[in-house]
C-alpha cells in the first residue's frame, strides 16, 4: 500500500512538473516576438538625407592688362654707378625733317649732323654711298652723333682723372659713359655700322681746378640731353629709341645733379 502511495504521489509530482515546464516554455515565445518586431521597427529602410545645392557664382578673372610701350631709363649719382628701371617714354611728334629744316631752310636733304650743332663730330664723315644696311641717311647720322658725343664726354673725364686723379663724380661717371658707348656700339653691330675709334683720346683740353672741371662736365650733360632730345626725332626704330632715352635720362637725372654738386662743393 506504501509503494502505491509513493508512486502515485511521485507521478503527481512529475505532472505538475510538467505543467509548470509547460507554462515556462510559453513565455520565451512571446519574449522572442516582440524582440523581433523592436528590431524590425529599428532596422527599417534609412531615411534619406536632404540634398543641399549650393550655386557659386564663377569669380570673373582679373581683365589683362596691354602691354605699354617701355624704355629703359640708367639712374646714375655719385654713390652708385648704373641702376636700371623700366619706365614709359614720352613720344616726341616731330619728324626729324622738320627739325632739319627748322635749323637750316635750305637744309631739306642734308643729314642732322650738318645741320644742327652740338659737339664737333670728326666721326660723322660717313660714306653713305658704301652703307648696304637697312638705316635711313638720318638714322646713321643720329647713331654717328650720339657715339661722338660720349666718346667726347669718356674722353674728357679720363682727362680730368689723369690731372686730379680717382676724384667723383669723374669716375663712376666715366664708367658710365662707357656703359653708353657699349650700348650704342651693339646698335653699330646689329644694323651693320663700321664702329670709328675715339679721335677724342689725348685731343681734349687739362682744367685747371676740379670746379673748371665740374663746371666743364655739367656743361656737357646739358649738350648731351638737348642732343638726344634732336635724335628722337631721327628715327621711328623702338630699338634705338630706347637707348635715346636711356642715355639722356642718365644726362638728366644722374650726371647733371652729381655735377651740381661737384660744383657746390669746389666752388
Amino acid at each position: 500500500m506504501k509503494r502505491i502511495l509513493v508512486i502515485l504521489s511521485l507521478l503527481l509530482t512529475i505532472t505538475a512538473c510538467a505543467g509548470q515546464t509547460a507554462e515556462v516554455d510559453s513565455t520565451p515565445l512571446e519574449v522572442v516576438a516582440i524582440t523581433n518586431t523592436a528590431v524590425e521597427e529599428e532596422v527599417a529602410a534609412p531615411t534619406a538625407l536632404p540634398v543641399v545645392v549650393v550655386e557659386v557664382e564663377p569669380t570673373a578673372a582679373p581683365p589683362i592688362e596691354e602691354p605699354q610701350p617701355v624704355g629703359v631709363a640708367i639712374e646714375e649719382t655719385e654713390e652708385t654707378v648704373e641702376t636700371i628701371e623700366i619706365v614709359e617714354t614720352e613720344e616726341i611728334e616731330v619728324t626729324a625733317e622738320e627739325i632739319v629744316v627748322a635749323a637750316n631752310p635750305a637744309a631739306e636733304a642734308q643729314p642732322i649732323s650738318q645741320t644742327v650743332e652740338f659737339t664737333p663730330c670728326p666721326i660723322c664723315d660717313f660714306d653713305y654711298s658704301s652703307y648696304t644696311g637697312p638705316l635711313t641717311a638720318d638714322e646713321v647720322n643720329g647713331l654717328l652723333l650720339a657715339l661722338n658725343d660720349e666718346y667726347h664726354a669718356w674722353a674728357v673725364y679720363g682727362q680730368v682723372i689723369t690731372d686730379f686723379g680717382q676724384i667723383r663724380p669723374f669716375t663712376n661717371i666715366q664708367r658710365a659713359e662707357q656703359n653708353h658707348i657699349n650700348a650704342l656700339v651693339r646698335l653699330f653691330n646689329l644694323y651693320e655700322l663700321p664702329i670709328p675709334a675715339n679721335p677724342w683720346i689725348g685731343a681734349v683740353p687739362s682744367f685747371e681746378t676740379v670746379g673748371a672741371a665740374c663746371q666743364t662736365g655739367y656743361e656737357a650733360e646739358v649738350i648731351n640731353a638737348e642732343l638726344y632730345a634732336v635724335l628722337f626725332a631721327s628715327t621711328e626704330r623702338p630699338d634705338i629709341e630706347q637707348v635715346y632715352s636711356a642715355l639722356q635720362q642718365a644726362s638728366n637725372e644722374g650726371h647733371l645733379p652729381a655735377f651740381e654738386r661737384c660744383m657746390n662743393r669746389n666752388s
